[in-house]
């Protein structure tokens, strides 16, 4: 039975018992338990309250209660708060979980979405069309950065599925779009003199942004034939690399690795021979690559400063002012061509994964050396085709059969074919043989008489011709 009281305590000051302002309830819960709970200071106000949490126990007892009714009023920015807690509960960085929320909290904003019942797949999608077919300085967004959003929504979704706020995930049905129609930022591959180039001005350069030029010189090297990415690069220290071993590794930690896994990478000789003695004059508790050059994105602008200062003393290598203003409109050694490709840190790692692929290793080979999920992502992202490697693709194939001798005592045994053929057909008689269209005629045979006896699978016995042999047939029968 539910009943409204006040609690009493006792003053302090005075040492009388007193009663509170505000009234209390008392009532059974479904699971039969008394509960006491606060409700208000008005007393009308409080019999209304208690009669809701009664009324709820009822319609709980009788299977009519919607559990997620009491969550529809939760605001949208305390869940994702929570949210970004089990992203760092999971394992992930600080980065990622600023990063998903940080898209989806956009999104609400932009749709204003205050409240979970808010929530609404339509007008997202919606949003996401105009801001796809606008410009980027105006806030216009590519098709990769639409997909990248759907992805985080999608994930907040199941989150909310997961803890029991929501029945289904209300961005369930939002679609990804074709990412390859538009994309903004193509990565190129810098060739092997480019790179060559790259090293050679790295290594004479003063310090940029807290790296000296000998230390951007074995980055880039190190990143080129390995395919680590930037962070994992910024994380290494002496002891992940072993020498020694056989054959010779370098280690990512778990923490530091994309996908959340330690990761054991052998090494290119070149690195070996190279890397090894520099890195044996560096302590060992300390980052090889120091700094937080990789946290606040700053490679891209090392590897462009380094790209510009070996196009300039390139284009002064010219001869003559002809050359010099060719070389000045040419693409070679630019940071981002006149076609929109880049040529950021992360193409060196795009620098590795076709080095693999011209040199003939095999897609699954590929795939686990550049650590990624699907061999796709590998050969159709990562790889990079010239036409020039099209071309000697091309002429790899054999040809043997087809040499210039054995064509011409092709032609020649083909031609005098076709002259015979026209000769015979000059001489020769039309045949007189009719063409044998009856059902019956014989199948084979060139006389035009002659016939053969269908043979039937169920033979029945003749019909009388005659008065007396019908006479018969039906005594037979």
């Amino acid at each position: 039975m539910a009943s409204l009281f006040k609690r009493t305590y006792k003053d302090k000051a005075t040492g009388k018992t007193r009663k509170t302002t505000c009234w209390y309830g008392q009532y059974t819960d479904e699971f039969g338990k008394t509960v006491r709970a606060k409700l208000s200071t008005n007393r009308s106000a409080s019999e209304q309250m208690l009669a809701a949490l009664t009324a709820k126990v009822d319609r709980i007892r009788a299977g009519l209660h919607d559990p997620y009714a009491d969550h529809r009023d939760s605001a949208l920015s305390d869940l994702l708060d929570e949210f970004r807690g089990h992203h760092l509960d999971r394992g992930n960085t600080e980065k990622q979980g600023l990063q998903v929320v940080s898209r989806c909290r956009s999104v609400f904003d932009d749709c204003d979405f205050t409240f979970l019942r808010d929530l609404d797949a339509t007008a997202v999608d919606q949003h996401l069309a105009k801001r796809r077919r606008i410009h980027r300085k105006e806030g216009g967004i590519g098709p990769q950065t639409s997909n990248h959003i759907v992805t985080a929504l999608k994930s907040f979704g199941n989150w909310l599925v997961r803890v029991r706020r929501v029945q289904e995930n209300p961005f369930r049905f939002l679609n990804r779009v074709n990412a390859k129609v538009d994309v903004r930022h193509v990565r190129r591959v810098l060739t092997d003199d480019e790179f060559s180039r790259l090293l050679l001005e790295a290594e004479k350069g003063e310090t940029f942004r807290c790296l000296t030029g000998e230390q951007r010189y074995f980055l880039y090297l190190t990143a080129a034939f390995t395919g680590l990415r930037a962070s994992e690069l910024a994380s290494l220290t002496p002891k992940s690399f072993r020498f020694d071993a056989n054959p010779p590794t370098v280690k990512v930690e778990a923490g530091y690795s994309k996908h959340r896994r330690e990761d054991n990478l052998p090494l290119h000789t070149v690195i070996v021979s190279r890397l090894r003695p520099w890195i044996e004059r560096i302590p060992t508790g300390r980052k090889i690559w120091p700094g937080k050059w990789a946290a606040h994105s700053e490679a891209g602008d090392m590897i462009r400063h380094d790209l510009h200062n070996a196009r300039e003393r390139w284009i002064t290598e010219s001869a003559d002012d002809a050359e010099r203003t060719q070389r000045e409109a040419g693409d070679y050694l630019r940071y981002k061509t006149a076609a929109g490709q880049v040529a950021d840190f992360h193409a060196l790692r795009h620098r590795f994964v076709t080095s693999l692929v011209k040199a003939g290793v095999s897609p699954k080979e590929a795939k686990e050396l550049a650590r990624h999920s699907t061999i796709t992502l590998t050969m159709d992202r990562y790889a990079h085709v010239q036409l020039s490697d099209s071309a000697n693709a091309l002429n790899r194939v054999s040809a043997d059969g087809l040499t210039d001798t054995k064509l011409t005592q092709l032609f020649r045994d083909e031609a005098g074919l076709d002259e015979a053929k026209r000769g015979n057909e000059t001489t020769a008689e039309p045949s007189k043989t009719p063409i044998l269209l009856d059902f019956e005629t014989k199948r084979g045979q060139t006389g035009p008489n002659e016939k053969y006896t269908r043979r039937d699978s169920n033979p029945q016995p003749s019909v009388p011709k005659t008065e007396g042999d019908r006479g018969k047939r039906l005594e037979i029968m």
